[in-house]
Parts: structure tokens; C-alpha cells; sequence
């Protein structure tokens, strides 16, 4: 299980990103996403209950990209602490924009455009 909380961390350096893994810091959101997850499933017998550091990416217009970068490449991106649960519309999107050069009509142009740095 993983969620987004008002106290995450974000990450402007690579060696902030690997400290993030390296260390310890996530651990201080166990209890709270345990009591989460026993809110939600109150009937389930928890054994044993271990964390792990992940990390999210965030898209400068908040929703996936999803385009052509190059001549035969292509990138489908979720990102936004969302891409697990969209991951299937994401995924049929991008398949619609290969496919027919252009997004699904329900899209204006430019929707998911990969803004590159």
C-alpha cells in the first residue's frame, strides 16, 4: 500500500534521492499507513508489516506524459503518485496515440505532452 501524505519529501538532487533510499526517514510513516490500511480492511489479521522507501515523479502540468519524442520513440509516463491506478487508461491512451498519430478525441491536442528539460 502506499499513499500520498502532507508531510512527503521532495527530491531536487540525485544525492537527496539516494540518502531518501539509503536511509531510514521513510519508517516514520509506518504506523500511520498501518493504521490506514487497518481502517480500510479492519478484518484482516496483520502478521507482520514492513515498509520500503519509494519515490514518485511529479510532471510540471500534473498529469502523465504521453507523445512522440523522436522518430519512432515514444514515451507513456505516469507518474504523480497516480500511475498504479491509472496505469490501463495510460496505457490504452498511449496505444491510441501511436497507433493514429493523435490522442483519443476525448483529449484536446497537447493533453499529455512530454515537456523535456
Amino acid at each position: 500500500m502506499g499513499c500520498n501524505l502532507r508531510e512527503d519529501f521532495h527530491f531536487n538532487t540525485l544525492p537527496e534521492i539516494q540518502h531518501w533510499f539509503k536511509g531510514g526517514a521513510h519508517l516514520r510513516n509506518r504506523d500511520r499507513l498501518l493504521d490506514i490500511f487497518k481502517y480500510l480492511m479492519p478484518d484482516i489479521k496483520i502478521n507482520n508489516a514492513i515498509t520500503k522507501p519509494c519515490i514518485i515523479a511529479r510532471t510540471p502540468h500534473k498529469k502523465p506524459y504521453i507523445g512522440q519524442l523522436d522518430q519512432g520513440l515514444f514515451v507513456a509516463a505516469g507518474g504523480n503518485g497516480y500511475s498504479a491506478k491509472c496505469s490501463d487508461a495510460i496505457g490504452k491512451t498511449m496505444t491510441h496515440f501511436v497507433l493514429n498519430h493523435a490522442l483519443p478525441s476525448a483529449f484536446p491536442p497537447g493533453t499529455f505532452q512530454p515537456i523535456l528539460a
